[in-house]
């Protein structure tokens, strides 16, 4: 199983996400706690976060979204997820193993086997 580049921990700070994101060209970050899911930080909550003007060295914690959309391992059926992306319009959708680890992340671009433009 590959490394999954896409998570960064609670204890990270705003301007790292943002870093991180630019550096994967992503929208979205899985957030972590001791390799456990907790949630999703979006291009749209830092901007959020910096309308009400959260420092970029804030951490995370106050930010990201606790009541994030994930399916467990075990639940994973494809075309149950092409119904959710479609209904719920989501970028991604995490994967976990019963420990609420990562398991793998869906995209949208994956799930309809569509080129993105660079």
């Amino acid at each position: 199983m590959n490394k999954i580049n896409n998570t960064i921990s609670i204890n990270s700070s705003i301007k790292e996400a943002l870093s991180k994101m630019t550096n994967l060209g992503e929208k979205c970050l899985l957030v972590v706690d001791k390799n456990q899911f907790i949630g999703t930080l979006s291009d749209g909550d830092i901007r959020k976060a910096l309308l009400k003007n959260i420092s970029l060295n804030k951490k995370i914690k106050n930010i990201y979204n606790k009541n994030s959309y994930y399916i467990f391992k075990k639940n994973y059926n494809e075309e149950n997820l092409k119904k959710t992306f479609l209904n719920k319009k989501f970028d991604i959708i995490p994967i976990l193993n019963d420990d609420k680890s990562i398991y793998k992340i869906i995209k949208w671009d994956e799930i309809f086997k569509i080129k993105r433009k660079k």
